[in-house]
């Protein structure tokens, strides 16, 4: 199976070590798909090349998914997806321009170095290069389960853009405190700043800015902040149900 993914950065690469093929990257970061190349190895390409391929992974930043997929549908011979992290977007656009092909959005619930985990899967139209690239993900040890891209993108607003507000708005409102004195639930909360914050910047604003969820926090702490005992215990109440 010959692949081209487009964008060779952490989860591009990941996706390249975790099927069976003979993979080639481009990027417009030149010595990005070289490293990339080198790591898994590969080879690169330019980035307006004319070479087909049996599958075209698109592993570009969410605001350039749609351009990714309409600029290289024609070097897809098999199989287009993704694996940008969101659904609908992608998988509009390769009904676009990739019609008569297998459309495929993935988006692995995982950051680098958190895998295998669990995959999302939408499926536009499937065949036996789609089932190949199922089957190799799975026995690399991923979970697959299958979604749909309304219901994907909504849930991601809870789990990826709620979650990642209220995590940076602690980190921004915490003070620093001795060690010593950290409860359990304080130590969690540390760690996951750790987490998110070892990240990439801008695939978290990318995220906020497709999934949103800031505004739904903000709104929690507020009748929090302005809640006395009788109602806290209420909302303390709602959050155990």
């Amino acid at each position: 199976m010959k692949l081209l993914i487009v964008g060779s950065g952490s989860m591009g690469r990941w996706f390249a070590s975790s099927v069976d093929a003979e993979v080639t990257f481009v990027d417009i970061k030149a010595e990005m798909a070289q490293g990339a190349a080198e790591d898994i190895g590969g080879k690169v390409a330019d980035l307006d090349t004319e070479e087909l391929f049996d599958v075209v992974c698109i592993a570009v930043p969410i605001p350039y998914v749609t351009e990714a997929i309409s600029t290289y549908a024609k070097n897809a011979t098999g199989v287009m997806c993704d694996i940008t992290g969101v659904m609908k977007t992608p998988i509009d656009a390769m009904k676009v321009y990739a019609s008569d092909i297998g459309r495929v959005s993935l988006h692995p619930l995982f950051g680098p170095g958190n895998y295998p985990g669990r995959i999302a899967l939408v499926i536009g139209e499937t065949g036996p290069l789609a089932e190949q690239i199922f089957n190799d993900l799975e026995k690399a040890g991923n979970t697959l389960f299958i979604t749909t891209a309304e219901e994907h993108d909504e849930v991601m607003k809870t789990v990826q853009g709620m979650t990642h507000a209220a995590i940076l708005s602690f980190a921004l409102a915490a003070k620093e405190v001795p060690e010593e004195f950290g409860t359990p639930i304080f130590d969690v909360l540390v760690e996951l700043v750790k987490e998110m914050t070892n990240g990439n910047a801008q695939v978290y604003s990318d995220i906020q800015e497709v999934f949103g969820g800031a505004k739904e926090i903000v709104e929690a702490a507020n009748r929090i902040s302005n809640s006395d005992w009788e109602e806290f215990s209420r909302l303390y109440e709602e959050a155990s149900k």
